[in-house]
């Protein structure tokens, strides 16, 4: 099952299991490789007043399932 940093509260982060959900029209989804964590950015939506918060803006990542509505890119 795979993981996600989630930030729930103010200066709480933790690392939750999460479902994928099945793919909507437009949408791509692959195994991550790779994926970055920053920290002034993090520390900055940690000091927030909404919350939860589920980052996640830079990663990189094989292909793995394709919805309708997408061009250009394949599974492997």
């Amino acid at each position: 099952m795979p993981h996600e940093i989630t930030i729930p509260a103010k200066q709480t982060f933790r690392l939750d299991r999460y479902v994928d959900l099945p793919l909507n029209s437009g949408e791509i989804r692959g195994r991550t490789v790779c994926t970055l964590v920053s920290p002034g950015t993090e520390l900055g939506w940690a000091n927030g007043d909404v919350f939860p918060i589920r980052p996640g803006y830079s990663a990189v990542f094989e292909v793995e399932e394709v919805a309708d509505g997408v061009d250009g890119y394949s599974a492997r």
